[in-house]
This record gives structure tokens, sequence and C-alpha cells, in this order.
């Protein structure tokens, strides 16, 4: 056994530090492959920061907030119609404002037109609509207020 031991120790001989060495392993043909202990790994890691050096990376400024949607002035409900009737509520709207509504197929089609003033809410019997997707388009005095999707299912 003790031959042995010997044997290990011999072997091991070619790896083992001289004096003014750093500790490492060298391979015939290769770059010196330098072998640091583990507590000094762990003490880099606990170094504390010296005055003037920032260890923590800065926080971000966060973006300022978009400014508050305006209320709307159209809610169109539901979005999913299977029954009962679609709601397209003018409320919001002044009462001496005038626009116009049409519901437009998936081709493009217009199915139907309908002039509005505001202050009021309009239904449309599921039964008017057949199965597919539809477009509700909200102008008012003109312009372009809403559009929204409409799936029926029925």
């Amino acid at each position: 056994m003790p031959r042995a031991l010997l044997l290990i120790l011999l072997a091991m001989l070619p790896f083992m530090p001289t004096r003014g060495e750093q500790p490492g392993v060298h391979f015939p043909g290769k770059p010196h492959v330098s072998i640091l202990p583990v507590d000094t790994l762990t003490r880099a890691a606990e170094r504390l920061p010296t005055p003037g050096e920032n260890p923590v990376r800065p926080i971000k400024p966060t973006p300022p907030k978009p400014p508050a949607q305006p209320a709307t002035l159209v809610n169109i409900y539901p979005s999913t119609l299977r029954y009962g009737k679609l709601h397209i509520d003018l409320r919001a709207i002044p009462q001496d404002r005038h626009g116009q509504i049409a519901i437009i197929n998936l081709l493009g089609n217009t199915i139907h037109s309908q002039r509005f003033t505001g202050g009021q809410i309009i239904r449309y019997p599921a039964i008017q609509f057949l199965r597919g997707i539809y477009f509700i388009r909200v102008d008012l005095e003109g312009r372009p207020l809403r559009t929204a999707r409409l799936v029926v299912d029925r």
C-alpha cells in the first residue's frame, strides 16, 4: 500500500506549483491554466465598494404615464351577439349634434346606414344579422368617431 501512495504522489508532482509559481495545470503545447482557491473568489464577491464606486446599476427612470383618455362618447355592446339586441349608446353626445351609423360586413359592403342625433340609445335586434363579423362605424358630423367589431354567432 505505501508503494501505491508513493506512485500517486509522484504522478501529481508535475501539477504541484513550485516556489513563486501560480497554482495551475500545464499541458504541453497549451496555455497555462491557473487554479484559484475558492476562498479567493468568495472574498472578491464580498468586497465592499470603495467611496465613489457604485455597486448597483442605476434604476432607469420610469416613463411618464400617457394622459388619461377622454371618456368615450359612444358605447357599443355586446361585442359578441347571440341573441337579444345590439346597443349603440349615444347618450354622451349632445342632443344638438348629428351623425351617422354604418354597419359594414367583412367584404366592405354597407348593409345598413342610419342617421342619428345625440342623447339616445339605438338598438338592433339580433335577428337582423346573419352569422358573421361586422364593423359598426359611428361618424359624428362627417368625422369618424368610433369603429367597433361585432361578432354575430347565432
